[in-house]
């Protein structure tokens, strides 16, 4: 996996949460080794191996692991409405592709807040006092979001907006974000900066 990838802190976080026995292999995005390509051609980070098996795409390795661990963990809604309500926000969060960047333009901005109301009025997460694969699959977005205002990676005067209408979000995006997991599996700002810095000046020189 790789440290500061967004996708690949999901499943830093279902591991934290569950304490499931794993090896992890650092893997830089911008030069991957060639033993990782061997294994997996396709090269997405992260990718799992389970025995045999080789899995992608982050949001399904996550829910495997919750349900490998749902015996001691409880992040995999054992109702299975909520189950269902958990993989539907979490495809609305990825349908809109930079949602929480629109959020800081005032675009749709009251979405993901309606949603969590919608959901559970008093939180402080996506279920209520459950803390699930829902806010699992946001937090990494919501933490790097926090971390590229406080340190000026969105340039312009832009923030989060805040008062009526944004409680929730602003409850329940605190609530995730100093989450144990979630604050021990995200990189330091520094190195977020320097990753975004490389990042952008390779697509300027493009």
């Amino acid at each position: 996996m790789a440290a500061i990838a967004t996708l690949a802190h999901r499943v830093r976080i279902a591991l934290a949460e569950t304490n499931l026995a794993n090896e992890q292999s650092e893997i830089d995005l911008q030069n991957k080794p060639s033993w990782y390509t061997d294994i997996y051609p396709l090269g997405k980070v992260p990718t799992i191996k389970y025995g045999d098996t080789l899995l992608a795409e982050s949001s399904i390795i996550v829910e495997f692991i919750a349900e490998l661990a749902q015996e001691t963990s409880n992040i995999l809604p054992k109702d299975l409405v909520q189950r269902a309500q958990a993989r539907i926000f979490i495809v609305f969060f990825g349908k809109f592709s930079g949602l929480l960047w629109a959020l800081v333009k005032n675009q749709d901005d009251e979405k993901v807040n309606d949603q969590l109301v919608k959901q559970s009025p008093t939180g402080p997460y996506f279920l209520g006092e459950a803390f699930s694969i829902t806010d699992i699959a946001a937090a990494p977005f919501v933490a790097r979001l926090n971390i590229s205002l406080e340190v000026g990676i969105i340039r312009g005067n832009i923030k989060i907006p805040t008062g009526e209408g944004y409680e929730r979000y602003h409850q329940w995006a605190k609530s995730i974000t100093s989450r144990k997991s979630v604050k021990e599996t995200l990189p330091m700002a520094t190195e977020l900066v320097t990753a975004y810095n490389r990042i952008r000046n390779q697509s300027s020189q493009e």
